[in-house]
């Protein structure tokens, strides 16, 4: 990420449709130089926020600066911003080449200085050979380079990408997230793109902003969304948690002693609630052990329970322990060797975790 200033800029801005505020009050800053991304469920305003940067929309209120310069009197097409769509959107009866060379052609640019550019931007994306294609004669991982060799021609100040790797397979999708970072370090253009894929926004972003009904609720690196969100939404939707409803019973500096439904937990954080605090003790499944033998004495935040499940994927095989009537517990394990799933649903078990393992959420 470049240690620049921020690039763009959204001050206090709102959008409404038939009364309805899709974003709703949002001040953000995206830096010079760094990928960025906008996360958060279906319908809760980050296309908004971003058709908005490139001019497809109008701000109700608010204001959305470029480089310091507000873009409220900008057309969408003098904006040094561009866009890929989800669905690419190539011209089908264009070739590879002549796709790439659209907006070029359309800037007014030289037919030598053009011919260079679409070089040069199919060598980036490895389509040298595929130059004299059409559309229907690539697989959806050359249609998406080439939607982004199109994107990028132009040399655009802010790259916009809407759901940029939906359309591909798994394995292609997992490829491609890492072409894009190292595509955007080379280049250095600033990328924002729009995605509701939490582990997407997480290998791909340098920096990530969680939406959630039209506001933005925490922006954070990947690490620092993850592994301290300030909310139960951000920690329930950037991946799995368990939540634990607690009482701060006792303080003592650093630690306190927690007394819930589940049980009693210790705590140790640098700041803890104070006593008499009603909060979620939130532990992602990863930080939870599990073992069929009881911790030994003195071990923390030990529960009881009954293996009713578990999902093997490969490199992680996820357990849901009943500890309770109507409570479930997930505990992710690494598969770090052979036969490392040594638990089967119907065993009796014990989950266990460090007083440091978890963060603690407003309720």
């Amino acid at each position: 990420m470049s240690g620049g200033g921020p690039l763009v800029r959204f001050e206090g801005v709102t959008r409404r449709f038939g009364g309805i505020a899709a974003v709703e009050d949002v001040s953000l800053d995206i830096l010079e130089g760094e990928f960025f991304a906008l996360l958060g469920p279906s319908g809760c305003g980050k296309t908004t926020l971003m058709r908005m940067l490139a001019g497809f929309e109008t701000p109700d209120e608010g204001r959305i600066l470029l480089a310091g310069e507000d873009l409220a009197a900008t057309p969408p097409h003098q904006r040094p911003v561009n866009m890929m769509f989800q669905s690419y959107a190539l011209f089908p009866h264009l070739t590879v080449e002549k796709n790439v060379a659209f907006g070029l052609k359309m800037a007014g640019m030289s037919k030598q200085a053009m011919g260079e550019r679409v070089a040069e931007m199919l060598k980036l994306v490895r389509l040298e050979s595929f130059a004299s294609r059409m559309p229907h004669q690539l697989s959806g991982g050359q249609k998406q380079r080439v939607a982004l060799a199109r994107a990028i021609a132009r040399k655009p100040k802010v790259l916009l990408l809407d759901e940029p790797l939906a359309a591909l397979d798994k394995k292609l999708r997992e490829e491609t997230q890492f072409e894009l970072t190292s595509l955007q370090t080379r280049l250095g253009i600033t990328f924002l793109t729009v995605t509701h894929d939490q582990d997407e926004a997480m290998v791909l972003a340098d920096r990530i902003g969680v939406m959630s009904e039209g506001r933005i609720v925490q922006v954070g690196r990947p690490a620092e969304v993850y592994e301290a969100p300030l909310n139960r939404f951000v920690a329930e939707f950037v991946g799995d948690i368990n939540m634990f409803e607690v009482i701060v019973d006792v303080v003592d500096n650093a630690s306190a002693r927690l007394t819930g439904p589940d049980g009693v937990f210790k705590f140790v954080a640098a700041a803890c609630p104070p006593k008499g605090a009603s909060a979620w003790l939130a532990v992602r499944p990863e930080k939870m052990r599990l073992s069929s033998a009881r911790p030994p004495k003195g071990a923390v935040n030990v529960l009881a329970g009954k293996v009713k499940g578990l999902a093997y994927v490969g490199d992680w095989t996820t357990f849901l322990v009943e500890t309770g009537p109507d409570r479930v517990v997930r505990v992710a394990r690494a598969n770090a060797s052979r036969g490392a799933v040594t638990h089967a649903s119907g065993d009796e078990v014990f989950v266990s975790f460090d007083a440091d393992a978890g963060v603690m959420l407003p309720r």
